[in-house]
């Protein structure tokens, strides 16, 4: 158990502890265990290697982030609800057709918990998900398996930049922390735009440069101070941190983070193979470049709306996107998370 904090237990090491099988009979702590640490991860190389692929994945850079997940699929999750919620995360146009045959789309679906929380809100929807990571997308499949929803949804590996050539059209599609791993996040985002019916919804998730400002501080000293991205330089990395004095500003700023405190997570955060943050001014202009029209910011804290309404009674639905980057500029935390908002397609 110890071990398995730091590494991976792998099937040579079990193989040399013949008491496994009688602590796994008599322990149900232990016997969980060895489930969530190696069972799992055995059913999971079986459904990874009949996963279906789409297309070709030629993008270097993408064959970068694809290499990354397989080693560290993002984020490790336990539970989701699968129960409908009257609070739905979505235009109240969309909430009113979640009975309705709908073809949706997932775009860089990563360990399969937003693709089943969506499969569970719409009764009758065809839910594909995609990945680039066969790690990520057998996490995903074997959790939707295990919740009964297997036959709800199609996870199938591919890259974005394929989807042009996919037979269908949607009527949503969600592409959340995706697009600003790419190369070209535009190029992602028109890639998928063309897939989208005519009056359908595109949910959009992307990092803001303002909010992720103390991350690109600490990128960038990760780059002068030459830590690697594997686990003895990531360990290296939070043992650097953590010796900061603890009035230290970027002490604080990064240990606010919990993706701090696991290998895995820490590299998505830090050492992310490919980065780009944007602002609302070049997020304006990609929706008018797309034909999209913004709909709603989404993920929203209360406090935040609030505030921005006071800040602009004129805007009560905080659809303006001029004076939201005002009010982020006085306000730098706003969108902490990222920059998480619905489009129509024109």
């Amino acid at each position: 158990a110890l071990s398995g904090c730091y590494a991976a237990i792998n099937d040579n090491l079990i193989a040399q502890i013949p008491v496994i099988e009688e602590l796994k009979d008599g322990n149900q702590s232990f016997s969980r265990l060895f489930t969530a640490q190696v069972e799992n991860l055995q059913k999971e190389r079986q459904i990874a290697s009949a996963l279906k692929s789409f297309g070709v994945l030629e993008n270097q850079v993408s064959q970068s982030v694809r290499q990354q997940y397989e080693e560290n699929p993002y984020p490790r999750w336990a539970s989701v609800s699968a129960v409908k919620s009257e609070n739905l995360d979505m235009p109240s146009a969309i909430g009113s057709q979640t009975d309705k045959p709908l073809n949706i789309l997932i775009a860089g679906c990563g360990t399969g918990r937003h693709p089943i929380w969506v499969a569970s809100q719409f009764d009758n929807a065809k839910v594909t998900a995609i990945d680039l990571s066969r790690a990520s997308l057998a996490y995903g499949k074997r959790k939707a398996e295990e919740i009964g929803f297997g036959d709800r949804l199609q996870f199938m590996h591919a890259d974005i930049l394929s989807m042009k050539d996919w037979p269908e059209q949607f009527d949503i599609i969600e592409s959340v922390g995706v697009l600003h791993h790419m190369e070209d996040p535009m190029l992602g985002w028109k890639t998928l735009t063309s897939k989208l019916k005519t009056g359908g919804f595109f949910k959009n998730g992307l990092y803001s440069k303002t909010a992720r400002r103390h991350v690109i501080e600490m990128r960038d000293l990760i780059s002068r101070m030459g830590f690697a991205s594997t686990p003895d330089g990531i360990r290296a990395c939070r043992k650097y941190v953590l010796g900061l004095p603890k009035d230290d500003q970027t002490r604080k700023n990064i240990l606010a983070f919990n993706d701090f405190y696991s290998t895995s997570t820490l590299r998505d955060l830090l050492f992310h193979v490919q980065e780009q943050q944007m602002d609302l001014p070049q997020i304006k202009s990609m929706i008018e470049q797309l034909g999209l029209k913004f709909l709603e910011f989404t993920a929203l804290p209360q406090q935040t709306m609030a505030a921005y309404r006071s800040a602009f009674p004129g805007d009560p639905k905080a659809v303006n996107l001029d004076y939201m980057h005002q009010f982020e500029q006085k306000n730098p935390d706003a969108f902490a998370g990222m920059y998480q908002f619905w489009c129509q397609k024109l």
